[in-house]
């Protein structure tokens, strides 16, 4: 047997419920492994604590006294239900404003045109296509063509 298989037998061990062989098997192993021998003393006092819990008696209205407060804590937390739904309300009326102011100056604030002087600076002046650009006006089939024969 491997190991993850024994240390799940050793709630059993503990219980008294292996056979001899495998009590012999367990034993052996929890005298060469300190983790299970940690793990057996650690069963054994839960055991030994349920036991002494075991013999506590309980009032006959334990019953009733239970039941009595689950209906208690099912009748205050009705009182809140409204509440709740106010506040879900609220909150998704909330986030529907954020939302709309959100789209509004999105579609309000447009960012300012792309222009192609902000890239060609670095270029020098006397190019025939940064002039034609750099004027911003409109390129014509003549400036295509200057600039298709130019050296630049």
């Amino acid at each position: 047997m491997n190991h993850s298989h024994l240390f799940q037998m050793l709630s059993s061990y503990v219980d008294r419920e292996l056979d001899a062989e495998e009590r012999s098997l367990m034993e052996n192993h929890i005298q060469k492994c300190p983790e299970c021998e940690r793990r057996v003393a650690e069963l054994a006092a839960i055991s030994q604590a349920v036991r002494s819990v075991a013999s506590m008696s309980l009032p006959a209205s334990f019953a009733a006294d239970v039941l009595r407060a689950i209906r208690v804590s099912a009748d205050e937390s009705k009182g809140w239900i409204p509440a709740e739904f106010m506040a879900r309300r609220i909150l998704v009326g909330l986030s529907l404003v954020v939302l709309l102011a959100f789209g509004f100056t999105s579609l309000t604030n447009t960012d300012p045109p792309v222009t192609v002087e902000r890239y060609l600076r670095g270029e020098t002046t006397d190019s025939s296509e940064s002039q034609i650009l750099m004027n911003g006006g409109e390129i014509s089939q003549d400036d295509v063509l200057l600039a298709a024969v130019s050296k630049h």
